[in-house]
């Protein structure tokens, strides 16, 4: 009897141990994308950085999102009492297209707070999925964007692609060959999205925690079996 008490208190710890790793993975998570491309604006209105939504999923930002962007500005060119950079969201499919300026909701000279509700009153809604660049553009100062951090973000999970979708994107990638220019492949090398190594990662510390768990199981059932045994002689 007792030994199946512990077996069963251990597989219910192994159960929970696993329930708590996967909640832990999937709740919304700081992100730290790249700035490597970040220039210098022209001071008149221009981009320092501009994010595709392959790079910055839109619909990874939650109602607790806040965007932090940290930059430099260029000598004493600041504009006193003024917010020197805004969030821009872009949208060139909507007819008229949508250039949405966010204003910052905390500023100074080197860095500048957007928040959700900012985002959506200069988007005129909630609904990101059409958001297709997210930039950071001057207000009329020469800056360069020095570090973008996303709090809570929350991209949805990737759809997987069956068999049938795979081959009719094989065949069509072979009726029309793509062609990939020398600044998309650098787009890609800079983006600072999670790679799929950081998923090979949690199902292996997964991985490892289940079979310390089993041996450290295995290891108190024999203690226990001898235990037992020890006492009929």
């Amino acid at each position: 009897m007792k030994i199946s008490k512990i077996i069963s208190g251990i597989a219910a710890g192994v159960f929970a141990a696993f329930c708590m790793t996967f909640t832990t993975f999937a709740e919304a998570q700081d992100f730290e994308p790249s700035v490597s491309r970040a220039v210098q604006t022209n001071g008149a209105w221009g981009q320092s950085i501009t994010y595709s939504n392959a790079e910055i999923n839109p619909m990874g930002i939650t109602p607790d999102t806040v965007i932090e962007v940290q930059y430099e500005l260029e000598g004493d060119e600041a504009l006193p009492g003024q917010y020197q950079v805004e969030l821009i969201l872009q949208n060139y499919t909507a007819d008229p297209q949508i250039w949405a300026q966010v204003v910052p909701y905390e500023y100074d000279d080197t860095h500048a707070l957007f928040d959700y509700d900012g985002m959506v009153l200069a988007y005129g809604s909630d609904d990101f999925s059409e958001v297709g660049n997210i930039c950071v553009g001057d207000r009329g100062v020469k800056m360069t964007v020095t570090y973008v951090k996303i709090t809570n973000y929350d991209p949805p999970v990737k759809e997987v692609v069956t068999t049938a979708e795979t081959e009719e994107i094989t065949e069509a990638q072979t009726d029309a060959p793509a062609e990939t220019t020398a600044a998309e492949t650098t787009a890609a090398a800079d983006t600072g999205a999670p790679t799929t190594s950081s998923g090979n990662n949690v199902v292996l510390i997964v991985i490892i925690i289940a079979a310390v768990v089993v041996v450290a199981a295995v290891v108190v059932v024999i203690i226990v079996a001898k235990k037992n045994k020890k006492r009929f002689y």
